[in-house]
């Protein structure tokens, strides 16, 4: 009888156990499924606010892009009518010396057909590029805007300069930097500015460190100034002056060969002596 108690005790136990652990598992599946619910929810709200940012980061870059176009395409106006204007005041200096007409013009194609001519040959690729060959056509025809600070007396002289004329004619590279820079001011393409500057400052400078305003040597000089040297010197020795007559195509080259290394840069000299055709077709539509 007491087995039998017993054993029935033992059942009650059992059962009233499994029933507690039946409940408790219910109560924690209703806890998980409360917890899964939970963070599904939580994950929806994170997924909203995820393509809400998305959405406020493409109006925000769409705002960016239109205001960056927006910029560029008036720095583009901007410096279209700039280099308008100085191209025009380029030319009324220049003008002031019959001989020296059409520089400004000539000497760009010179620029621009040298620079390409490097790009092709591979030369100085750390600083000649795409972007390069587009800033520097646009500042060669300001390298001489500094010529507005000297004398009619001057850039007129048919022979020889005295020391102190020289001196003088020496200062249009400084004040054509400074002038340059003073123009670009409000532009917000630096790399142009500081070609443009450049090119005016440094135009006048040997390879070998005898030019002026400063006597700058080798790669001191800005690639930019010794290409438009090149350009320069070549157009003077092609051309009439005051003080000379042009010398042939033959003549003018044999002199840049002469000079290479010090006044000109080598490489670029070498370059420039391998357009001896396009130079001659140049010549040839000038004289027409």
């Amino acid at each position: 009888m007491l087995n039998i108690y017993f054993f029935g005790v033992v059942i009650f136990f059992v059962c009233f156990f499994k029933q507690y652990v039946t409940v408790r598992n219910l109560r924690q599946e209703d806890q998980i499924l409360a917890q899964q619910k939970q963070l599904e929810s939580q994950n929806e709200e994170l997924e909203r606010q995820k393509s809400q940012l998305m959405n406020n980061k493409k109006i925000l870059e769409a705002e960016v892009l239109e205001q960056t176009e927006s910029i560029h395409k008036r720095d583009d106006q901007i410096i279209k009518m700039q280099n308008s204007t100085i191209i025009a005041l380029s030319n009324l200096i220049e003008n002031r010396d019959e001989d020296t007409g059409n520089h400004v013009s000539r000497t760009s194609r010179y620029v621009n057909m040298l620079t390409k001519r490097a790009l092709e040959v591979n030369l100085y690729t750390d600083t000649i590029n795409e972007k390069f060959l587009e800033n520097i056509r646009k500042a060669a025809p300001l390298h001489d805007m500094g010529k507005i600070v000297v004398s009619d007396v001057i850039l007129k002289k048919p022979g020889k300069l005295t020391d102190e004329e020289f001196k003088d004619m020496q200062r249009h590279t400084i004040e054509g930097g400074r002038i340059v820079k003073e123009i670009l001011s409000d532009i917000e393409d630096t790399e142009y500015i500081d070609m443009a500057s450049e090119v005016a400052l440094y135009h006048h400078e040997k390879f070998n460190g005898t030019g002026y305003p400063y006597n700058l040597k080798g790669c001191a000089i800005p690639v930019s100034a010794r290409i438009m040297a090149l350009a320069d010197v070549f157009d003077a020795l092609v051309s009439k002056r005051c003080y000379k007559e042009p010398f042939s195509l033959d003549e003018a080259l044999q002199i840049i060969r002469e000079e290479s290394g010090k006044h000109f840069d080598p490489f670029l000299a070498e370059a420039f002596l391998g357009l001896k055709d396009e130079l001659s077709e140049c010549l040839n539509n000038d004289r027409l």
